[in-house]
C-alpha cells in the first residue's frame, strides 16, 4: 500500500488533494508522507482551493496549508479563500461579495470564524492598493490594532508593528512568480535544453537556469529597484514572458533571445507553450525557420508583444506568424486572438547559473 502511495503520490494528490489530505492526517502511520503532500499542495494549491469540497476541509488542515512559506499563492488570494471558506461554516447567510450590505451581527459572526486564521496571513506582504479594496471592506473582522499597524508599515517598513510579526513573503524555492511554479520553471528549462527530445531531464534540484523577475503586474514595476537587464559583455539576452487571462487555469509564454549586435531574430531555440495549472501539462511549438536553415527577422514581432500606454497601462499583442500551428497545438481557443482577457504577466531574464 505504502509503496503504492510512494509511486503514484504526485497523482493521487492531483486527483483528491482534500482526499488524500484528511487520510494522511487522520492515521498515524501515514505521518512521513504528510510534508511532501504538503508540499504536492502548496506548488499548486488552486485545485484544492477551488474544489466544491474546499468548505469542508477541517481548519486544522488548512492551517496545515497556510503555515507553509512555499505556498504558491498571492496573500490576496489566500484572504479570498479564507474568507469564502470562513462564511461556508457561519449559521447565517454572508455574502463575501457585498460587505456594504452587511449588519453588526453579520461581522460578528465571521470575526469568531475567521480569528484563528489572523497569525497565519502575511499581511504586510499585501500592497496598500489591495489592501484598501479587498481587506478594509472587512476591517469589522480584524484585530483593533492591525489596521494601524499595516498603515505604519507602509509608511515605516523599518519600523516593526506591534500587534502582530511581520512574516517573510511565500517564496517558492526563491522564485518570485504568483502566476507559475518551480515545476513549470523546471519544464521550461528541459525545453530550452531540448530535453523533453534528448532525454536525461532535469529536475527541481538540478535545473541550471535562473529565471530572474524584472517585470511583474502583481508589482506594476521593475522586481529589484535595481534590475539590470543586461551587462556591457552580453551578446544576447533571454527573457521569458507569460501571461495568464482572468479566471482561468491557462498559462501562455515565450521564451525568446535577443542579440544585441543587430535586429533579434527568431531562432528554432525560441518557441512559445502553454501550461494547464489544473493538471500541470503543457504543449510547446517551436519557431519555424526556412529550409536554406536561416533565421527570419523579427524585429519587435513577437509571438507576446507587451507594450506600456501612457496611461502606464499595459496593451498585449498575440502573432502567431513564426509559430505555424500554434493557436490549434497550444489549445489556446478563444485566447488565440483576444488579448483583452489578460490579467497577470510576467518577465524574466534567464542566465545559467554559475558554476563555482
Amino acid at each position: 500500500m505504502e509503496a503504492c502511495y510512494l509511486n503514484n503520490e504526485e497523482e493521487f494528490v492531483k486527483q483528491d488533494p482534500i482526499g488524500i489530505l484528511r487520510t494522511l492526517f487522520q492515521y498515524e502511520t501515514c505521518e512521513p508522507f504528510r510534508n511532501s503532500c504538503l508540499d504536492i499542495i502548496c506548488e499548486n494549491p488552486y485545485p484544492l482551493f477551488d474544489s466544491d469540497e474546499f468548505s469542508g476541509l477541517d481548519r486544522s488542515l488548512l492551517i496545515k496549508i497556510l503555515e507553509k512559506s512555499n505556498l504558491n499563492a498571492g496573500e490576496v488570494a489566500v484572504w479570498k479563500y479564507l474568507l469564502h471558506w470562513s462564511a461556508a461554516q457561519a449559521s447565517i447567510t454572508l455574502d463575501v461579495t457585498n460587505p456594504n450590505s452587511w449588519c453588526t451581527e453579520n461581522f460578528t459572526v465571521l470575526k469568531e470564524i475567521f480569528e484563528p486564521f489572523i497569525p497565519f496571513i502575511r499581511w504586510f506582504q499585501i500592497n496598500s492598493k489591495d489592501f484598501r479594496q479587498e481587506i478594509l471592506p472587512f476591517a469589522p473582522i480584524l484585530p483593533q490594532n492591525l489596521h494601524g499597524d499595516v498603515v505604519l508599515y507602509y509608511l515605516d517598513p523599518d519600523s516593526p508593528p506591534k500587534s502582530i510579526p511581520v512574516s517573510p513573503k511565500r517564496n517558492p524555492l526563491n522564485l518570485k512568480s504568483i502566476v507559475i511554479s518551480p515545476r513549470i520553471f523546471t519544464t521550461i528549462a528541459n525545453w530550452i535544453d531540448q530535453k523533453d527530445v534528448q532525454g536525461n531531464i532535469y529536475d527541481q534540484k538540478n535545473n541550471p537556469y535562473n529565471f530572474d523577475l524584472i517585470f511583474s503586474s502583481n508589482t506594476k514595476q521593475s522586481a529589484e529597484k535595481n534590475q539590470v537587464i543586461t551587462d556591457n559583455n552580453e551578446t544576447e539576452i533571454r527573457t521569458l514572458v507569460v501571461l495568464r487571462p482572468k479566471n482561468s487555469y491557462l498559462i501562455i509564454g515565450e521564451y525568446k533571445i535577443f542579440r544585441l549586435h543587430r535586429y533579434p531574430t527568431i531562432t528554432s531555440k525560441n518557441f512559445v507553450f502553454s501550461f494547464d495549472l489544473s493538471s500541470l501539462t503543457g504543449n510547446i511549438v517551436r519557431a519555424s525557420i526556412d529550409k536554406s536553415g536561416s533565421t527570419y527577422n523579427l524585429r519587435h514581432n513577437f509571438a507576446l508583444g507587451i507594450r506600456r500606454n501612457k496611461n502606464g497601462s499595459f496593451k498585449f499583442s498575440l502573432n502567431w506568424k513564426y509559430y505555424p500551428n500554434a493557436e490549434k497545438e497550444l489549445k489556446l481557443g478563444d485566447y488565440s486572438k483576444n488579448s483583452n482577457g489578460f490579467c497577470q504577466y510576467e518577465i524574466y531574464k534567464v542566465t545559467e547559473k554559475k558554476i563555482c
